[in-house]
């Protein structure tokens, strides 16, 4: 099967896939995938990712490998959205999927003038091993904590990983602050 392009829409937004899929001995994928304005709720769903999503999906993606063992690279943009509760500007990461695990080579997040920024991976199991770091991060730009819990104020340097598993997760963070305020 060889397509120059079939656009294929998703509410808004729409998907352009060109490429070929050989279903014959030797299997063989060798698609271009466009995203544009896709509903992230929706393709947090069909992709089974189990967040929260809301906003718009962009991007471009490469699918190599088999039928059977897909090889995923790309880079997707979030626009206008929210991850869990948490608003954001806009995002970005470009990213691997291949043998079954999830390599982001770089992720970004900003809100506002805070950005955030990550990498690592994710294999079959669960199993996480990711880094973050941002500096100068507004804490009144941290929209997903409760404001009836805790009431946050001033910039904050962070580094830390997040290890576990995806059902049993570890974070390790370490800030620093010069005009840090909370419930004050």
């Amino acid at each position: 099967l060889a397509t120059p392009g079939v656009l294929l829409r998703a509410g808004q937004g729409t998907y352009l896939v060109s490429g070929t899929v050989r279903w014959t001995h030797p299997a063989s994928l060798a698609l271009t995938v466009e995203a544009r304005d896709i509903p992230a709720a929706s393709l947090a769903r069909s992709a089974a990712i189990p967040l929260r999503l809301s906003g718009r999906v962009s991007g471009r993606l490469a699918v190599g490998g088999t039928t059977a063992r897909p090889a995923v690279a790309g880079r997707i943009t979030l626009a206008d959205g929210a991850v869990e509760g948490q608003r954001v500007d806009e995002a970005a990461a470009t990213f691997r999927w291949q043998n079954g695990a999830l390599t982001l080579e770089g992720a970004r997040a900003r809100v506002r003038d805070s950005v955030l920024a990550a990498r690592g991976s994710m294999d079959r199991g669960g199993a996480l091993r990711l880094t973050f770091a941002a500096r100068g991060f507004d804490l009144r730009h941290v929209t997903v904590l409760p404001a009836e819990v805790v009431q946050a104020a001033g910039r904050v340097d962070l580094d830390g990983r997040i290890g576990g598993t995806t059902a049993d997760p570890t974070v390790a963070a370490a800030f620093s602050s010069r005009d840090l305020v909370l419930n004050g």
